[in-house]
């Protein structure tokens, strides 16, 4: 793996003569590294014509950071992927804006300088920010987007801001200004990992209400203008007190979630039944959120506790109330959290795509977690919903096969009604390897 750190060198040296150009006579620590991963998948249907029953995916990431003084610094990352499924973009290798609806093939991860500044933290570049205290579930966390071209992938895309902290004896204040606008990456459609949607619906005819069937393709693509005028922000309040902390926040920006406005026309007349193509256009508008979360421990236990508040400006004007509230405890090489979800909708959701962000009504959220020693770890995961039945289990083994080598193999399995949340994606339960180098 020489020549990959050889590269990973190359990439960032004129990167890192332009942020440490006034302190080219300074001394200054300098690292890099990377991974390389491969991923499969099997799975023992398809669901849709498009799917297929295995897929692969392979990841390279190059990643360096360096002290330029006793208050500066800067890291920086580069991801460059391939995939058998085509969820990879191959025309996109230099990829900034992170706006199409499919994975690039290179990005810059993350770019940015830290300065230490007192009392003040700050951090200007393409950057993650996460808030919320609750485990895997994060109603608060607003500020960064999402990657769910596979639903229950927990992985973020980093944005461009400028994010200060301040501290103040044992309270901190936390405010992000993001100058342009990056969505969530949603599932592609019409296939194995996009909501459910009708596939027939009643039509007027002579008078008459007759079926028609629905079939869908992507509409319109109405991002917000990338101008400083659509801006977003935000800012948080966390408090330590005795044995307790909490926090208050808000935001200020666009939904990441596209609101989807459909526009239908009826096909050629092949078969008996009507035929209607539906063009589901994204729209994204404005949104608030006020949120709060708390965490701390009453004897052994620990209670974590968040929820938000959704004021929405799109056509369904759905405002919302998300919330989430946990237990959990560490005994030895032990560790679990049980969770509930819930959420308060002002309008109905049948007939919509549904996200996690709104899926996880009146759901328990298990995770069990226990460390086998300094090379090897198990993990459950379990969702169930508890209104409808459905359900979600995900086991995962790690082991560490040498000290650059790691595995991790598991399955996600669905089952209940297809009618629920988790359980219309019973077709897609799957075997899951993962396979990563570290140089």
């Amino acid at each position: 793996m020489n020549s990959l750190r050889r590269l990973s060198r190359a990439l960032f040296l004129g990167a890192v003569c332009f942020a440490g150009g006034a302190s080219a006579r300074a001394q200054f620590a300098w690292e890099y590294g990377g991974f390389v991963e491969q991923v499969a998948q099997a799975y023992a249907r398809r669901p849709n014509p498009s799917d297929s029953h295995a897929i692969s995916a392979g990841r390279l990431q190059l990643w360096t950071r360096a002290t330029l003084g006793p208050r500066l610094s800067w890291r920086g990352s580069l991801d460059f992927g391939l995939d058998t499924h085509r969820n990879v973009d191959r025309r996109r290798w230099t990829d900034l804006s992170q706006q199409g609806l499919l994975q690039p093939a290179g990005s810059v991860t993350e770019f940015y300088v830290d300065a230490k500044l007192g009392k003040a933290d700050l951090r200007l570049g393409k950057q993650e920010i996460r808030w919320g205290r609750a485990d895997g579930f994060n109603p608060t966390d607003n500020l960064v987007p999402y990657d769910y071209l596979d639903t229950f992938s927990d992985q973020r895309i980093a944005v461009p801001a400028l994010k200060a902290d301040i501290y103040v004896k044992q309270a901190r204040f936390e405010a992000a200004w993001i100058p342009f606008y990056t969505p969530t990456r949603l599932p592609l459609l019409n296939q194995r990992w996009f909501p459910r949607l009708p596939s027939r619906t009643f039509i007027p005819v002579d008078g008459e209400r007759v079926e028609a069937g629905l079939f869908y393709r992507d509409g319109r693509l109405a991002l917000p203008p990338r101008t400083f005028g659509n801006g977003q922000w935000g800012a948080r309040w966390n408090q330590l007190v005795p044995r307790a902390e909490f926090s208050i926040s808000y935001f200020d920006g666009f939904d990441d979630i596209a609101f989807f406005r459909p526009e239908a026309a009826p096909l050629p007349e092949l078969a008996q039944t009507p035929r209607l193509l539906v063009r589901l256009n994204r729209e994204y508008h404005r949104v608030r959120i006020v949120g709060a979360d708390f965490a701390s421990g009453f004897g052994p236990l620990g209670i974590r506790g968040e929820m938000a508040y959704f004021d929405q400006t799109d056509p369904g004007n759905r405002d919302h109330l998300l919330f989430v509230l946990g237990l959990d405890r560490t005994w030895g090489d032990w560790f679990a959290i049980i969770q509930y979800a819930g959420q308060k909708v002002s309008q109905k959701l049948a007939g919509s795509a549904v996200f996690p962000d709104l899926g996880l009504r009146s759901t328990a959220l298990l995770r069990i977690e226990r460390n086998m020693g300094p090379s090897r770890s198990f993990e459950m995961k379990v969702a169930l919903r508890l209104r409808d039945g459905d359900f979600m289990l995900q086991p995962f083994y790690n082991v560490a096969l040498s000290n650059r080598w790691r595995l991790k193999v598991g399955a996600t399995l669905f089952g209940g009604t297809r009618e629920g949340f988790l359980g219309q994606y019973r077709d897609s339960s799957h075997l899951n390897l993962q396979l990563r180098y570290t140089f």
